[in-house]
């Protein structure tokens, strides 16, 4: 899902659920003209990881391992269930949001994100 803007107010609402057979949920936002904080908030039952890629390389981050999911992440949070958090995203670049049940996670996490500048 692709979200655009010309230094426009971002408001990205979602509600997805993440279960053993679909583990993964990835969300692409376009390019800003100017740097951006974002406050994002997530919330969850169970436990989600939470990273924040940026789209200066063709890599998707699905594709990486768990490991090269954390230390190419802009930002990476582990067993996030309800916290509100920033992130500044570099202008004119374009990123990904990707929300994931760990490896150990058995139960369905039903997750409200939420984003905004």
């Amino acid at each position: 899902m692709n979200r655009r803007g010309c230094g426009a107010k971002l408001n990205f609402q979602n509600v997805c659920t993440l279960t053993p057979q679909t583990p993964e949920n990835l969300n692409h936002f376009e390019a800003q003209s100017d740097e951006q904080t974002l406050t994002v908030k997530i919330g969850s039952a169970e436990p989600v990881d939470v990273g924040f890629y940026l789209k200066s390389t063709s890599e998707d981050p699905r594709d990486l391992t768990p490991a090269d999911r954390v230390s190419k992440a802009l930002l990476h949070k582990k067993a996030v269930k309800d916290e509100t958090f920033t992130v500044k995203i570099p202008a004119k670049t374009a990123y990904s949001l990707l929300l994931t049940l760990p490896s150990d996670g058995k139960k369905p996490a039903n997750v409200t994100t939420s984003i905004k500048n």
